[in-house]
């Protein structure tokens, strides 16, 4: 018994400095994007998803490379949407390196976002994975 009890004690002393518990998170509010609508003549905010796919589809010109040569193909990026409301890219897998290029290039070009938020209202980053399906005409 005295074993078990002088391990966790060595354990607890051995942690790294800064070291901090992390511990869940309600998140009540994902992150969105509001702009302003000139036909309805108001502000909209809508969900990431929706902007994801909005952006992606209204920006075709960021994949001349890869329509150039003819690439298609499952682009998959991870990012974070930091507490700023600032995306900020981790990784980009494809098939072919134009169009992880393409792809970097038209995520870099993304406009700041409306953070998630905790329970608390208190602005929270949060991760995401959004799939790319690239197919030239």
């Amino acid at each position: 018994m005295k074993h078990y009890f002088l391990f966790f004690a060595l354990l607890f002393l051995y942690l790294p400095k800064g070291y901090t518990q992390y511990t869940d998170v309600i998140v009540k509010e994902m992150p969105t994007f509001t702009y302003y609508d000139d036909n309805k003549k108001e502000e909209v905010t809508i969900n990431i998803k929706t902007f994801l796919d909005r952006w992606v589809s209204k920006h075709p010109d960021a994949f001349t490379e890869s329509k150039k040569n003819k690439h298609q193909g499952v682009i998959v990026t991870k990012f974070n949407v930091n507490t700023q409301g600032e995306l900020i890219l981790e990784t980009v897998t494809a098939p072919h390196s134009t169009l992880e290029n393409d792809a970097r290039k038209l995520f870099q070009t993304i406009p700041k976002l409306n953070p998630a938020k905790d329970q608390n209202d208190k602005p929270i980053q949060i991760s995401f994975t959004y799939t790319i399906n690239y197919i030239t005409n």
